[in-house]
This record gives structure tokens, sequence and C-alpha cells, in this order.
């Protein structure tokens, strides 16, 4: 199973487009809860 998460960025752009960052930053799933 593969799950996807992101930070918000801060964008004032459409809020239907995509809004995270350009790299990946890998955490577990521990951090996420």
């Amino acid at each position: 199973m593969a799950i996807e998460a992101w930070f918000m960025d801060d964008s004032n752009e459409d809020p239907r487009l995509p809004h995270h960052g350009n790299s990946n930053e890998f955490v577990s799933l521990d951090q996420l809860a």
C-alpha cells in the first residue's frame, strides 16, 4: 500500500491545482498521525 501526503504551500492560485513542494520528504506513518 502506498500513501502520499504533502504540506500545502501558501499560493493564492486556484485551490483545485496541486500545491505541494517540488522535492519529496519521506516520513514514517507515526509522523503523519
